[in-house]
């Protein structure tokens, strides 16, 4: 009977073992990112995908994490070796960032009375947003899968607003339109 039943455990272990979905863990990289990346598939069609690493935005630099739901939309067959995807994907973005407000307001300089337009500028604080996310990767035979994708993040950053014409700042919930969305990321991983 012990016998009957550790050999029926490990029926089920090569069972579950031979339909495991395959994950990837691997680095995304690009202008103001770098990232350490994790990838699960859920079925043949969907897959989640974790990121977190800095953020660097005009030589400051911050910390943002991703988590995102995304769907094989159309798998191309470009070529006989490998495996194209395309693919699209929503999630949630938090971190501790610096941030630029899209918001301008024109500035009179006092001495020469000049106007001209200034953006409001924010500085570091907690962000949460929404994420969307479209790409392509490339998956070889080998265990290596390369990807290219825009991932833009809209949400709210709480942080000291600072005005150029005043010496102090005030706290407060500011949207933060879209963030870091025109540089493509590169993705590499390592499927296991």
């Amino acid at each position: 009977m012990k016998r009957n039943i550790i050999l029926l455990a490990l029926v089920c272990i090569l069972s579950f073992s031979a339909n495991a979905q395959t994950r990837a863990i691997g680095i995304r990289s690009g202008a103001n990112t770098f990232e350490v990346s994790f990838q699960s598939d859920l079925s043949s069609n969907f897959f989640f995908e974790a990121n977190a690493g800095l953020n660097n935005y005009r030589g400051e630099s911050g910390f943002k994490a991703d988590a995102l739901l995304n769907m094989n939309v159309w798998k191309p067959s470009f070529t006989s070796y490998g495996d194209w995807s395309v693919y699209a994907g929503a999630g949630v973005s938090a971190g501790y960032v610096y941030d630029m407000s899209l918001s301008t307001f024109t500035h009179r300089d006092p001495y020469y009375g000049t106007r001209y337009t200034v953006h409001d500028r924010w500085g570091y604080g907690p962000m949460l947003g929404v994420a969307v996310q479209a790409g392509i990767s490339f998956a070889f035979e080998f265990p290596l899968k390369v990807s290219l994708d825009l991932r833009p993040v809209v949400g709210l950053h709480r942080s000291e607003r600072v005005h150029p014409e005043s010496d102090s700042g005030h706290l407060g919930m500011y949207g933060a339109g879209i963030s870091t969305c025109y540089y493509p990321r590169v993705s590499v991983h390592y499927l296991f």
